[in-house]
């Protein structure tokens, strides 16, 4: 039997009662860290503006007991910042917190409700022991009472604080254990800027993949990135960044720092890129004037702001793709800029600026402003004068030589055919030069007679045009192919009628042997007007023949005169003979009188080389009973009359032949619009004045009447000659008309007779 004896009850003196102690915590595995001893090294006062951590923070980052902020920044040679230390040690605190409590095991973090920090919160109390059973009975007593406990002053704060001591230390221990740490995101590559100007730059870079989930952007203007000016951010996804705003300004040297960022935590940073931003641009010039001339324009603008010069840009079409002149820079505002006249140009402005020594737009330290608006303005046309009429030389039967003055303005001249002076012109050829040689100039084919018209066009820029009084022109009629046989001097002379007298009043005889001595050194002259009968007892041509040292064509071992008419020949004696002679009417059948026309014909023979040549002497009707010298019936009598020359030609000419045509024909080429000429012409026979090749006085008429000499190339008094004989000179003599012996000048032609084979 158990006898259970109740505890006295409490009084007033018993001491107060002491709580069971609580029961043990469970045994923690030890954390025995691998490199727990961490030498103390005496700490050197920190620079000035530096930031000191604490050694137990440091010795967390992995840092040594004496660097700084600035020792970092230096060490890392600009890789990693001070933001990017202070972000690292804070990044590791926070993991190595964490896998401390794991280890722990009896701590909890438990966020505080509506706070953002964590609140460290100590474990519940352990529960009270179960009290020892009491007895009932008489024999209990009633328990007495107790004096409460006195509680201990703040022991949750003192908790907290052993809690974070705890975490530090252990955190330090896990990362000293472990030795790893965060690796920092690498450093972008290849960082470049484009379109820099004044204000700003595009920077773009290549990025780091997955490896970075940003970048951060900094411009500073120094190398070492202690100035900053610019900052900015870019996502992972859109490697590039717009700089600019405020910060930037106009010839600005910059450095360009790129680092990588991971959640926020800087990475590396690559390498600074200088850029240096260029100067800003000036203001277009809004005011330009022009004052175009002859020979140019002179552009006038006002000042554009910011502009330390100007170029003047000058193109031929209003969208200046067809630029004719860029000025240098000029640094006045004014510019003179030669031009051709007569024509449309366009001018427009452009402003740089740069340096005092800057001359050209490529300089880069010159910028260029916006272009001016385009103005155009033309040049008024200089003056043109005409051309004189020009000189054509037929050098074979198929090649002439057209030359002509310069003319004054003229920038291109046109060479121009025509059959006659109304019809219609063939362009020829164009050139920059005064005289040209035409090939293959072949009347027939070219629809041109055998005496064709020959003009010279001067242009100016071919806006304006002035052509030349037109030359007549023909071709050879053929090529001798045969040497030369002899030389001679050939002449044709009307020595007017002996019923006339002269302007000086002179007798027929004075003026005859005049005349006569005119013809002195000519081989062979045909005369006209000059009668065979005697005149008060002497025959006229004797007395010609008698002062110029020639004789009178007679028909062989004869007295006999080869004419009795009034076209006489003459020859020298000492260099021809006379082979046979005679003549014959070549006016139109049934004419008589004044309007029977007719021609003398004598064959000579040269006595050295013993070459025959044809001479035929005519003089051809100036008027027609009842018609004039100009009249169209008068004209046509001459064509017809030379028409019977022609069959005379054909009469006499032996084959092969040289043949010379002597006389006055009253007519010259284009005086109608069929002249002897043309019909002897187009049977083979060419004027010694458009063919020789050389002339003196070739411009004269050949008919003065007394009144002087008459410049209008209009001869009526001809030498012409076959394909067998060349006129290598041609002459009119001019003398003056008051004491001329006859109303009509000489005509002479230096002549080459070929061999007839």
């Amino acid at each position: 039997m158990v006898v259970v004896t109740p505890a006295p009850a409490p009084g007033l003196d018993d001491p107060p009662r002491t709580p069971p102690p609580p029961p043990p915590l469970p045994p923690r595995r030890p954390v025995v860290p691998r490199r727990l001893f961490v030498p103390r090294v005496a700490e050197p006062p920190p620079p000035p503006g530096s930031v000191t951590l604490p050694p137990v923070m440091r010795r967390i980052a992995g840092l040594t007991t004496t660097e700084t902020t600035d020792t970092i920044e230096a060490r890392a040679a600009g890789a990693t910042t001070e933001l990017t230390t202070t972000v690292l040690v804070l990044e590791r605190v926070e993991a190595v917190h964490v896998e401390a409590v794991a280890l722990a095991g009896a701590v909890s973090l438990t966020p505080a409700a509506g706070t953002a920090g964590t609140a460290l919160l100590p474990p519940p109390p352990p529960p009270a022991p179960p009290e020892p059973p009491r007895v009932v009975g008489p024999e209990a007593r009633p328990p007495a009472p107790r004096e409460p406990a006195r509680p201990h002053r703040h022991p949750r704060l003192r908790l907290a604080l052993l809690l974070v001591l705890a975490t530090i230390v252990g955190a330090g221990v896990l990362v000293l254990s472990r030795g790893d740490a965060v690796t920092p995101a690498p450093a972008p590559a290849a960082v470049a800027a484009s379109n820099v100007v004044f204000d700003g730059a595009d920077v773009r870079w290549v990025p780091v993949g997955d490896r970075a989930t940003g970048y951060l952007v900094r411009v500073a203007t120094d190398p070492a990135l202690r100035h900053v000016v610019w900052s900015g951010s870019a996502a992972a996804a859109d490697p590039h960044v717009h700089v600019g705003g405020q910060g930037i300004t106009e010839d600005q040297q910059l450095y360009v720092a790129v680092t990588s960022t991971w959640h926020g935590l800087a990475g590396s940073t690559a390498a600074p890129l200088a850029v240096h931003t260029p100067l800003r641009p000036p203001s277009p010039v809004t005011d330009v004037t022009t004052k175009p001339d002859t020979g140019g324009v002179t552009v006038s603008w006002g000042a554009a702001a910011r502009a330390t010069g100007y170029q003047v840009v000058v193109a031929s079409d209003a969208g200046m793709t067809k630029v004719l002149h860029t000025s240098a820079v000029v640094h006045g505002t004014k510019y003179r800029v030669a031009l051709r006249d007569g024509a449309r140009y366009y001018v427009l402005l452009r402003t740089v600026r740069g340096p005092a020594h800057a001359s050209q737009d490529g300089d880069e330290q010159v910028v260029r402003g916006p272009d001016s608006r385009v103005r155009g303005f033309s040049t008024p046309l200089k003056a043109l004068g005409t051309p004189g009429a020009p000189t054509v030389r037929p050098l074979s039967a198929s090649t002439v030589k057209v030359s002509w003055k310069p003319v004054k303005n003229a920038t291109r001249y046109t060479v121009t055919f025509a059959a006659s002076k109304s019809s219609a012109q063939r362009t020829v050829v164009r050139t920059t030069h005064t005289s040209v040689t035409l090939d293959g100039v072949r009347p027939k084919a070219m629809h041109l007679r055998q005496i064709f018209y020959v003009r010279v066009v001067a242009d100016r820029w071919g806006l304006v045009r002035h052509a030349s009084k037109p030359r007549i022109a023909t071709v050879l009629a053929g090529n001798a192919r045969t040497p030369v046989a002899f030389t001679t001097t050939v002449a044709t002379y009307n020595l007017l009628r002996t019923q006339f007298g002269d302007d000086a009043g002179r007798s027929w005889k004075k003026r005859f042997a005049l005349s006569g001595k005119q013809l002195r050194g000519v081989g062979i002259a045909g005369l006209q007007e000059t009668a065979w009968g005697k005149v008060g007892g002497t025959r006229p041509v004797s007395v010609v023949a008698k002062a110029a040292h020639l004789k009178v064509a007679k028909h062989p071992h004869s007295s006999k005169p080869c004419t009795t008419k009034n076209q006489p020949v003459l020859y020298a004696p000492g260099e021809l003979t006379v082979v046979h002679c005679g003549y014959q009417k070549i006016s139109a059948k049934g004419t008589k009188g004044i309007n029977a026309r007719y021609a003398t014909w004598v064959e000579l023979k040269d006595r050295r080389s013993h070459q025959t040549v044809l001479v035929v002497n005519a003089h051809l009707s100036a008027y027609l009973s009842g018609h004039s010298s100009a009249s169209a019936a008068a004209e046509r009598a001459r064509a017809t009359q030379a028409a019977g020359l022609v069959r005379l030609v054909a009469k006499y000419r032996h084959s092969g032949e040289p043949v010379v045509l002597t006389g006055d024909y009253n007519s010259y080429p284009g005086r109608a619009s069929t002249t002897p000429l043309d019909v002897l012409a187009a049977h083979g026979f060419t004027t010694a004045d458009l063919t020789a090749r050389s002339a003196t006085d070739g411009g004269y008429g050949s008919f003065h009447d007394f009144t002087g000499a008459r410049s209008n190339g209009k001869p009526i008094d001809h030498v012409l000659m076959n394909a067998k004989v060349v006129a290598t000179s041609y002459r009119v003599h001019v003398t003056n008309s008051k004491k001329a012996p006859s109303d009509h000048y000489q005509v002479s032609a230096r002549v080459e007779v070929h061999r007839s084979r």
